[in-house]
């Protein structure tokens, strides 16, 4: 299910037009750590946004990455709740934080693409991972690791490596909801 070169399609995507996710990326990491992560949802949201702009062929622009922050009521709970579980999860021991990621990352998409409320965003997420769990969660720790392996780099490399961490779920989420569309697109 999962073996569709979303990571390869995500950085294909990712360098056509990486200024935008760049710039989103310093001023998000920056805003990220003057307020200790609790703008995960807004953040997310607005990569989600981004994606789903160039999968549609349009451009996007720096301000496109702010979608989150116009949607607060929206997308604030939902980062916030997300993050308090996967933290939880991985203080027990890794894994269940792995697997609370990978059954409910694909809220952002959803509260993106249909403006779901955070429970029902979380729980047509669950569902929609629900039946692969092993394969979601793998991709979530492969795709997590992208993400933050710029950090390795004095934290220099999350500038970069942040949007990579992102776009391959909101290109998943696309392929999963928009199957036909999909292949013609990404």
């Amino acid at each position: 299910m999962l073996d569709k070169g979303y990571i390869k399609k995500a950085w294909d995507l990712y360098i056509e037009e990486p200024l935008p996710f760049i710039l989103a990326a310093i001023i998000f990491t920056l805003l990220e750590v003057l307020t200790a992560g609790i703008l995960t949802g807004p953040v997310i949201c607005g990569y989600i946004y981004m994606t789903f702009k160039k999968i549609k062929g349009e451009r996007i622009s720096f301000e496109d990455s702010f979608w989150g922050f116009h949607h607060l009521e929206k997308t604030f709970i939902p980062g916030l709740l997300y993050a308090v579980i996967v933290i939880g999860g991985f203080s027990l021991f890794i894994i269940p934080g792995v697997i609370f990621g990978a059954m409910l990352i694909y809220a952002f998409p959803l509260v993106v693409d249909k403006n779901l409320a955070t429970l029902d965003a979380f729980k047509e997420s669950w569902e929609l991972t629900s039946k692969n769990i092993l394969e979601h969660s793998l991709f979530y720790l492969v795709v997590s690791l992208i993400g933050i392996s710029g950090a390795l780099l004095f934290g220099v490399g999350v500038v970069f490596t942040l949007p990579l961490g992102i776009i391959p779920f909101a290109i998943a989420y696309y392929s999963f909801t928009y199957p036909a569309e999909e292949k013609a697109e990404i």
